[in-house]
């Protein structure tokens, strides 16, 4: 007789928590159960909140993340950059190179010229002599554009003659004189050339000064005394120039001073000054004439002043940089 060999119950289905249970024995009921990322049990509703959470920080890393990384691409604003007035940066150096020239031009000789030389000029061979001209206070007079190419410049500089004593003929005396000098210039930027020599030419007229505006005398003695009291406080630092200058006006000292006195000589106004007592407001503006001295030497000076009168006293508000004149 052969035995039958009992029949092998497959392993998965033998695994605690099969749905197969043995004959004749209840089946526990099952709860039911989640895991979560981390492997942690936890009930469904509590699981599916959490994962909600966690997707939502990630969510907002993320974003974090990408907003650092686009502000990482950019860049800062590029810097303003000024744009200088070529016109005008052309004129200065065509100036400059024009001074320079009649500068080595003025004290060119004939055994020493190669400042001039280096102008690229093939006029050192008229050059006479080996005293060179004396020269001081080079200037540059105007500067005129003429074309794209060519500018024209006048330089000007004091020119040192000597005469003899009128009263001594051992001695000799030393003039400086103003003479003025044309130069035609060519190029622009980076390469410029001089056309030619220098151009002495006539320096301006001298005409008759025009008539100011300033036809009244001042004899009001308030607005003589403010005048009195600021220029020595203004030009010799005697004082707070500060007393007699309106108090919502900047006018400061002259530091260091040089002068060590100034006097009142004149003063005329353009309008009719009126008592201080009973013109508060009023405004006026005064040629003034002194006389500045330092050590034992007087220079005549001007002033334009505009005053005002403020709590019965007249108060400083402005040096104006020129006089009106009359129409």
């Amino acid at each position: 007789m052969i035995k039958m060999k009992k029949p092998q119950v497959p392993a998965f289905m033998s695994r605690k928590g099969s749905s197969t249970a043995k004959p004749g024995k209840k089946s526990k009921k099952q709860r039911p159960r989640t895991t979560t990322g981390n492997g942690t049990v936890v009930q469904a509703a509590t699981g599916t909140a959490g994962r909600w959470a966690v997707y939502v920080v990630a969510g907002l890393v993320a974003l974090m993340a990408l907003y650092g990384f686009l502000n990482s691409f950019k860049s800062d604003p590029p810097p303003q950059t000024v744009v200088a007035d070529s016109a005008g940066v052309e004129q200065q150096q065509a100036g400059s190179f024009a001074q320079s020239y009649v500068g080595a031009w003025l004290s060119a000789t004939k055994s020493d010229h190669k400042a001039l030389d280096a102008y690229g000029t093939t006029q050192t061979t008229a050059i006479t002599g080996d005293t060179p001209v004396e020269y001081k206070d080079l200037a540059v007079a105007s500067v005129h554009k003429e074309s794209d190419d060519m500018t024209s410049v006048v330089v000007s500089a004091s020119v040192k003659t000597v005469e003899g004593d009128k009263i001594s003929k051992d001695k000799k005396k030393e003039i400086w004189t103003p003479y003025w000098y044309q130069v035609a210039v060519a190029g622009s930027g980076e390469a410029l050339s001089v056309v030619g020599a220098p151009t002495p030419i006539a320096s301006p007229g001298i005409k008759d000064a025009p008539q100011t505006n300033y036809n009244r005398r001042v004899s009001d003695q308030d607005m003589q005394n403010t005048i009195k009291d600021f220029l020595a406080a203004y030009v010799t630092g005697k004082g707070d120039v500060t007393r007699y200058v309106a108090p919502d006006k900047n006018i400061t000292a002259i530091s260091p001073s040089y002068w060590d006195s100034v006097t009142l000589k004149e003063a005329n106004s353009a309008e009719e000054i009126k008592d201080v007592s009973s013109s508060d407001g009023q405004t006026a503006d005064v040629l003034v004439t002194a006389v500045v001295t330092h050590d034992k030497t007087s220079k005549p000076a001007q002033y334009v002043l505009s005053m005002k009168v403020r709590d019965g006293r007249w108060e400083v508000t402005q040096i104006n940089s020129v006089p009106a004149l009359r129409n």
